[in-house]
């Protein structure tokens, strides 16, 4: 009976843990060089994750530090371009949390492929953002983009 009451209760805070990861410490990762961003992409990568995976009803908390840190490197990166064209700008005024997955999107396309085109790195972020809607994340998108 001690076994099942210490499994099910370390059953529960591995769930808890995974469904509830906290990115505030990611706010302190210093990015003032190209190798911070190289040292740091892992940390970005997991945070486009998290936000590609959790639904817009999820940890407003979490979302909210994941899509600062990914701002943050984004707008620093010495290496990783994005452009903010005409899809860029309708998905935001549309459904403005939809922005991040776009970029991160390209980002990620971008680190895989550095020499990406825009063209490429633009269809990247529309399909992370289509997947991201057709998991059914409580997205609300109406019209066409």
């Amino acid at each position: 009976m001690k076994n099942l009451i210490l499994f099910c209760t370390l059953f529960l805070i591995s769930l808890a843990t995974l469904s509830g990861q906290d990115f505030t410490a990611m706010a302190n990762i210093k990015l003032d060089k190209e190798e911070d961003y190289r040292n740091s992409e892992k940390e970005f990568k997991q945070c486009i994750e998290y936000l590609n995976e959790v639904g817009l009803d999820g940890n407003e908390i979490s979302r909210q530090y994941a899509k600062m840190f990914s701002l943050r490197w984004l707008t620093g990166s010495p290496y990783v371009t994005l452009e903010i064209g005409t899809i860029a700008t309708k998905l935001a005024k549309k459904n403005p949390d939809l922005l991040m997955n776009y970029m991160g999107g390209w980002a990620l396309a971008a680190l895989e492929n550095p020499d990406l085109s825009m063209e490429a790195g633009n269809l990247a972020g529309v399909r992370t953002v289509y997947d991201y809607i057709k998991a059914g994340n409580g997205v609300k998108l109406y019209g066409t983009l």
